[in-house]
């Protein structure tokens, strides 16, 4: 998808949220794609997984979503002014890779 105003990401991820099939991760990125997060659903409850400044997964209720993503952006994106959103299958890889080279004990 193409990257879009940090400041419309709250909305877009609201309105596009119902569309999220069981299954489905939605994943906000930065341009440089050191620090994510994903959101996936269970019921009526979200998960909601950090990868940048915080390594956390939370479990939320839907009605606090918006409260909860709004803090949640301005710690992990500060200076970022466009963010990517994607929506991928859980089976996917979530786009950790380990090289050979960082496999080997030194």
């Amino acid at each position: 998808m193409p990257q879009i105003d940090r400041g419309s990401t709250i909305h877009f991820v609201l309105n596009n949220l119902s569309e999220l099939e069981k299954g489905q991760i939605m994943r906000i990125e930065n341009q440089k794609n050191d620090r994510s997060l994903e959101i996936s659903k269970f019921g009526k409850d979200l998960e909601i997984r950090e990868d940048g400044y915080s390594k956390e997964t939370n479990r939320i209720e839907s009605s606090n979503l918006k409260s909860v993503l709004s803090k949640i952006i301005e710690y992990e994106f500060p200076r970022s002014h466009k963010l990517r959103i994607k929506i991928r299958k859980a089976e996917q890889n979530s786009g950790l890779h380990l090289s050979p080279r960082s496999a080997r004990k030194h």
